[in-house]
């Protein structure tokens, strides 16, 4: 998978994506109106960019390991 920056593509409207940041953080994230990041499956932090963090590219998240 490759990054896809944010001018070029944007995520489906919710869907659970890799974000890359300006600061080179790496994180779970979830677009909607605004860039969240996801803490848990069942709380999103308030928008990263009201912290001067924003995200510049994203991918789909890689697919669940195999577990035997």
């Amino acid at each position: 998978m490759k990054w896809i920056s944010v001018i070029d593509k944007a995520p489906a409207k919710d869907e659970v994506v890799l974000a890359f940041t300006n600061i080179g953080d790496i994180i779970i994230a979830i677009y909607s109106d605004k860039w969240r990041e996801v803490v848990s499956y069942v709380d999103f932090r308030d928008e990263i960019e009201g912290c001067g963090i924003f995200v510049s590219h994203w991918m789909p998240l890689p697919q669940s390991p195999e577990v035997k």
